[in-house]
């Protein structure tokens, strides 16, 4: 699976258990943050990955992006969680 990849080559930890659909994937990381591909309307992609967040020990934030990765980071930075952005 494409997060697989992405988390493997961009961030130390491993993913413990993931979740695809027709939009991307969700993931949930070893050390308890969340991995989220956000590639058929990528928009939406933050959405997914603070619903995410809620239920995961840790409140880090990784959303890797097909597109609109500006967009993202713009929006990611008017919340005060760890939420790192990366354009793939």
């Amino acid at each position: 699976m494409k997060l697989r990849s992405l988390v493997g080559e961009h961030l130390t930890v491993s993913i413990e258990d993931v979740a695809g659909t027709d939009e991307g994937a969700t993931a949930n990381l070893s050390d308890g943050s969340v991995a989220v591909l956000a590639e058929e309307r990528a928009h939406r992609g933050l959405g997914n990955a603070l619903a995410m967040s809620v239920r995961a020990p840790s409140d880090a934030i990784y959303l890797f992006a097909a597109q609109e990765g500006a967009v993202l980071a713009r929006r990611a930075a008017l919340f005060t969680g760890a939420i790192e952005g990366f354009d793939v």
